[in-house]
């Protein structure tokens, strides 16, 4: 999953030139940091880094124009570049944290997942209350397999914001691996909600809550979670869960629901989908809570299901 970036903005300060401020090439850096911010605006990177540069050789002692032309590296796809010089930037003011937030994301984008994951969580605890970086904390450990860790900070970004459904599915899947069924189930339900647009994430929201539902034996609200997250558009690719959920649905349906007609067809759905684990048909034929074993064999059959 994909960092946040309300931090890669570029620092907008701009610096007035007056003759008490000292030397004149203190006022040209100045000048030149001022133009180089101009060009940032308009995207053209290549002179804005040319800008920079010239505003630090006039003026070394400006660090806002370091910072800015580490952005615009970033910006031009130099991540090295850039990092090489946040991270002396970081280490002369460890307690700039416009800094320390652009080099965390840096090094995340730079793929130094451990070195961000560090970053991160020493910037959660400098920013308690600001969401982004505790859900940019909690994703950053996450990608070096701390989800236990990761735990925390996205609970906090949740309870501070939580309105981004692909954060609150990464949340749930946490709370889910934990076992507390409970929350997921409403963790999930609470994200579906939340996007006024029929997607993907969506889908996989309602099947969260659909399973969360089904452990919790509340097989009819169970069942209507499956036909609803079946109704929401699939994410792209062969790996849909398509068949998957028509195959939850449909033993559903026949063992705890009764309705054979609605089972029927959605292990048809399940089969054309290409949900095809033979051990997991012949686990469903076998159930002895099945009353219609020898039926729905036969109409499965006739209906081209083979395994």
């Amino acid at each position: 999953m994909r960092l946040c970036r309300s931090l890669s903005i570029l620092v907008l300060i701009l610096l007035t030139s007056c003759a008490s401020l000292g030397e004149a090439s203190t006022l040209l850096g100045k000048e030149y940091y001022n133009l180089g911010n101009s060009y940032f605006e308009l995207k053209k990177y290549d002179q804005a880094a040319r800008a920079y540069e010239t505003a630090l050789r006039y003026a070394p002692e400006l660090k806002i124009a370091a910072l800015n032309l580490a952005r615009t590296r970033a910006e031009s796809g130099n991540t090295t570049g850039a990092l090489e010089l946040l991270e002396p930037l970081a280490a002369a003011d460890p307690e700039n944290l416009v800094v320390a937030q652009q080099l965390a994301w840096l090094q995340y984008k730079a793929g130094q997942k451990d070195k961000a994951a560090v970053s991160w969580q020493a910037l959660a605890q400098k920013l308690p209350a600001d969401p982004l970086t505790q859900f940019n904390t909690g994703v950053a450990l996450m990608a070096v397999d701390k989800k236990d860790e990761a735990l925390a900070p996205l609970d906090t970004w949740y309870s501070l914001d939580g309105k981004n459904p692909a954060g609150v599915l990464l949340l749930a899947d946490l709370v889910a691996a934990t076992g507390d069924i409970v929350r997921a189930g409403s963790l999930y339900r609470a994200g579906v909600a939340l996007s006024a647009e029929r997607n993907p994430t969506q889908r996989l929201l309602a099947l969260g809550e659909a399973r969360m539902l089904e452990e919790q034996k509340r097989f009819g609200e169970a069942v209507e979670a499956w036909k609803t997250a079946l109704d929401l558009p699939a994410p792209p690719g062969k790996d849909s869960g398509q068949g998957d959920a028509w195959f939850h649905l449909g033993r559903l349906q026949l063992l705890e629901i009764e309705d054979y007609n609605a089972g029927v067809k959605a292990l048809v759905e399940a089969w054309k989908a290409g949900y095809s684990k033979p051990e997991d048909w012949k686990v469903l034929l076998d159930n002895p809570a099945l009353k219609v074993r020898t039926a729905l064999s036969t109409d499965l059959k006739a209906a081209g299901v083979l395994w």
